[in-house]
């Protein structure tokens, strides 16, 4: 039996705390989250799939807001390393947004748009800024333009056409997974 005087603010810093010893604390923590977010979005059916204040959502706007970041660091600051870390922590948010989509049942049509435009957005602004110091690296830039203009005109035609919003496939996340791994061996290693 839960006891009512203790807020949900409270019952998430206990499972903190619990963190070490339990070896289910990421789930317990992301349920925490969900919880403390809003128990209306929580479990999401077809009629939901609309909402856009989501936790996969704001993490997915989130990694937009660190692209600015990551650009100021890099050009203005020429902080490659901090560049670096926010490249990594938007890879990791990348992550937990797409875990707690598809395990709380938060998927969104939405999302299904906003977070691989997170991404292309991160890995372009990246490159942009790769390319200022490596001009070698117009041409994987001018790779990913053209892959992502394509991509993006296919996607509206499917969307159009079946009048669904398609998910991400194993292939487009890992293809991810190793742009990001690759870009930050850039920012990180200067004279590669």
């Amino acid at each position: 039996m839960q006891d009512a005087r203790i807020s949900p603010a409270e019952k998430f810093l206990g499972l903190l705390c619990l963190s070490h010893i339990s070896p289910f604390f990421c789930e317990k923590i992301i349920y925490s989250l969900v919880v403390l977010c809003d128990e209306r979005i929580f479990p999401m059916d077809k009629k939901q799939q609309g909402y856009v204040f989501t936790i996969p959502n704001l993490l997915s706007v989130f990694r937009l807001m660190l692209i600015p970041l990551f650009v100021f660091l890099y050009s203005r600051k020429h902080l490659p390393l901090h560049g670096c870390i926010v490249l990594i922590i938007s890879g990791f948010t990348d992550i937990l947004d797409g875990y707690i989509a598809r395990n709380f049942n938060m998927v969104s049509n939405l999302g299904k748009i906003l977070d691989p435009v997170a991404d292309k957005l991160t890995q372009c602004a990246t490159l942009i800024c790769l390319t200022a110091r490596h001009p070698v690296m117009l041409l994987p830039l001018s790779i990913l333009f053209v892959k992502e203009s394509l991509g993006a005109i296919l996607c509206l035609l499917a969307i159009k056409r079946s009048g669904q919003v398609q998910s991400s496939h194993w292939h487009g996340k890992l293809n991810t997974v190793f742009l990001y791994i690759v870009l930050a061996l850039h920012l990180v290693w200067l004279d590669i």
